[in-house]
């Protein structure tokens, strides 16, 4: 299931993962990555089709970069805040 905000970001919840989209624009997606089970997290970003982000960023997860934590906590401060960074 997942929740869309205002800005086009949305979240996905699964069993141990928790997983936020955020577009920055309509072909670039970046995944923040949460594995709730040992409490560490990571960011992927990559180029998408644009047609369906519900759908490519999992493509993202799979296969995009891995941004350096410094970018990452940029991006989103509340999870850098929260949980630990996975190198």
């Amino acid at each position: 299931m997942s929740k869309v905000s205002y800005d086009g970001s949305f979240e996905v919840e699964a069993k141990n993962h928790y997983y936020r989209i955020v577009p920055l624009d309509m072909y670039i997606l970046v995944v923040a990555s949460v594995n709730r089970t040992v409490g560490d997290w990571t960011v992927y970003i990559g180029i998408v089709g644009g047609t369906s982000h519900n759908e490519e960023w999992r493509t993202v997860k799979e296969w995009g970069t891995k941004l350096d934590k410094h970018i990452a906590a940029a991006i989103f401060p509340e999870l850098n805040k929260q949980f630990t960074w996975y190198n």
